[in-house]
């Protein structure tokens, strides 16, 4: 019997490593699946430069695939979800949402995710503050450690939200004050949606990397039948929201 549990837990351990995820101690909270990056915000407004860093088709071999991120040039914005890469641009003064694999980044967040765990999302989350508040508390008490970043879905309808799509003119040189005049803003109401998020605790290093200071968390919504998708700035959830945490 010792001999057969050792080896279970030798091959839990193989299969780890194998695939980046992490086994919790005994009776503690679950190791959430890991979650990678490439490239940083702050070294891409350093260097005044949105060139790519990171390409989805070298990531979507992979089952699972959940990533966000600037299209390269920040010329849009990429949401893979299950695998599926979608980007946004803005084409004559609208959102033009489409599957493009090919897609590169100037930084990339993602995680490989098989399984999620569902919590309610309580009325006191509904807005982003109370919501980027609730959330770290919520993953911990749902069994996931909430000291290593981890990645989320949102799922339901939002009564408001205000996303942008980056479109920095082609030439144009990046600076913090062209990056923020690029953003193209639009405001949504009263529409179902999906949202993919990543949160990162202050202390972890990801602020400035994949994390806007002094956020701890980075979203981006996709509205559905899909025909919208931008980087979330503000949001407002309607009765009912899910959300669903990476376990495994």
């Amino acid at each position: 019997m010792r001999i057969a549990a050792n080896l279970s837990r030798l091959c839990l351990l193989f299969h780890c490593l194998l695939w980046g995820c992490s086994v919790a101690p005994t009776g503690g909270p679950r190791l959430p699946p890991k979650v990678e990056h490439v490239g940083a915000i702050h070294s891409m407004l350093e260097e005044g430069s949105a060139a790519a860093h990171a390409s989805l088709a070298a990531l979507l071999g992979r089952e699972h695939l959940y990533a966000l991120g600037p299209l390269e040039g920040l010329r849009g914005e990429i949401l893979v979800w299950d695998g599926t890469p979608f980007t946004s641009r803005i084409e004559q003064g609208a959102v033009r949402v489409a599957i493009d694999a090919d897609a590169k980044a100037p930084f990339l967040v993602w995680s490989y995710v098989k399984e999620w765990s569902e919590v309610e999302v309580p009325e006191q989350a509904k807005t982003l503050a109370g919501f980027e508040t609730w959330l770290p508390d919520a993953a911990l008490e749902a069994g996931v450690d909430n000291s290593r970043p981890f990645a989320f879905l949102l799922l339901g309808a939002v009564d408001f939200a205000t996303i942008h799509v980056v479109d920095l003119a082609p030439g144009e040189p990046l600076t913090h004050e062209s990056h923020r005049a690029a953003n193209h803003v639009v405001q949504l109401e009263k529409q179902p949606v999906q949202l993919l998020g990543f949160f990162a605790r202050a202390e972890s290093g990801a602020q400035g990397v994949y994390m806007f200071p002094p956020s701890t968390v980075h979203l981006h919504l996709r509205t559905q039948p899909g025909t919208t998708m931008g980087h979330v700035k503000d949001f407002s959830l309607a009765p009912g929201a899910t959300l669903k945490l990476a376990w495994r």
